[in-house]
């Protein structure tokens, strides 16, 4: 997510990151799968998926920005760090009992993004940089996930190979999804705003992505 305001409390760019990440993996399962590894020697192939996807897609944002002369720097959201635990803490009891909720909610933090000239509005009111910063991050969730589709369409060394290749289309192809949702502050928002031909056409891909 990239939203414009600056939120009330501010973490240093490294604790935001850990917070964000150590929250994420409660959403996705992570921490069984640590104790999966430490007690039966699995690979921990969400826990892996996870930190490339979010990482790769917070990155996107933030040097996207800082190539069209913005400044950049990922920090925790307060409401959506608060509201993702929450999530995370349910989805966890739940994953215990081999249970899922039907949806999930993942936006701990975001880039906050300052710009002196964020260009001329477009006819639907957002603005080019505003556009391309706010899909560079959906867009690297939806490579990784045409990565992970064509791999398992491969032959693969392994089992392993194939649940970490089948986590990083699902966990990249979610994100990318809920991401492009077009809801305030999210990323989807300020894309449609941009060029909604172009929404439309990223949203769709990752749609089939994540059916297929």
């Amino acid at each position: 997510m990239i939203p414009r305001f600056r939120d009330p409390i501010e973490f240093s760019e490294t604790l935001s990151w850990i917070l964000a990440i150590a929250v994420l993996m409660a959403v996705f399962r992570g921490y069984l799968e640590i104790v999966d590894f430490i007690e039966l020697g699995v690979l921990p192939v969400y826990t892996i998926a996870i930190l490339l996807a979010f990482i790769l897609h917070e990155a996107a944002h933030k040097y996207v920005a800082i190539s069209r002369g913005c400044s950049a720097r990922f920090t925790i959201s307060t409401f959506g760090f608060l509201f993702t635990s929450v999530f995370g803490f349910i989805a966890s009891i739940l994953a215990f009992f081999g249970r899922a909720l039907p949806f999930i909610v993942a936006a701990p933090g975001y880039v906050s993004i300052r710009c002196f000239l964020w260009g001329e509005r477009t006819i639907f009111g957002g603005t080019p940089s505003e556009g391309v910063i706010a899909l560079s991050g959906p867009a690297v969730n939806i490579l990784l996930a045409i990565a992970g589709s064509i791999a398992l369409a491969l032959p693969l060394p392994g089992y392993d190979a194939v649940r970490f290749f089948s986590a990083l289309k699902h966990v990249n192809s979610v994100l990318a999804l809920f991401n492009l949702l077009p809801i305030p502050p999210l990323d989807g928002s300020k894309v449609i705003r941009w060029n909604p031909f172009i929404y439309i056409l990223a949203i769709i891909t990752a749609l089939i992505i994540w059916i297929i």
